[in-house]
């Protein structure tokens, strides 16, 4: 059965990457509902995408019937705030990069789906690229750094 996700910040990265290349494609997705401050933006991106609900506050999306959990794509100084009203709903996140602007920030958001017994997940791409993979292998074997 696909989870029912919702997009906190949704006519920015996530329109542009996230929902079509991510989202829509797996049979394990459902695109319940979308939000972003700006009402006629967010309406469009809902019809380009066959998204029943289109809303303008967080407050709105999470309240949705059946969403399990929500891509916060909101610029990153509102992240800890959406991340922790996620989760004090119960609804598991994937937040896009960075979690937060301090280390500080990122332990409270990681600290607030714990304490709410759901999942925290970080959106960075890049994490087993495979020349990355080997810049770290490198560093374990003493030719760098």
């Amino acid at each position: 059965m696909p989870v029912a996700w919702g997009v906190i910040g949704a006519c920015g990265i996530a329109d542009r990457r996230t929902i079509p290349e991510g989202l829509l494609p797996s049979p394990d997705c459902d695109l319940a509902g979308v939000m972003d401050l700006d009402p006629a933006a967010t309406a469009a991106l809902a019809a380009r995408y066959g998204v029943p609900h289109a809303v303008t506050r967080v407050e709105d999306l999470l309240d949705l019937p059946g969403l399990q959990a929500v891509y916060v794509a909101s610029p990153v100084h509102l992240h800890l705030e959406h991340v922790r009203a996620a989760a004090g709903r119960g609804k598991h996140v994937l937040c896009e990069k960075p979690v937060g602007r301090t280390a500080d920030e990122a332990e409270q958001a990681a600290r607030a789906c714990a304490e709410a017994g759901v999942l925290l997940g970080v959106g960075y791409m890049m994490r087993f690229h495979h020349l990355h993979r080997e810049l770290e292998a490198m560093v374990r074997r003493g030719d760098l750094g």
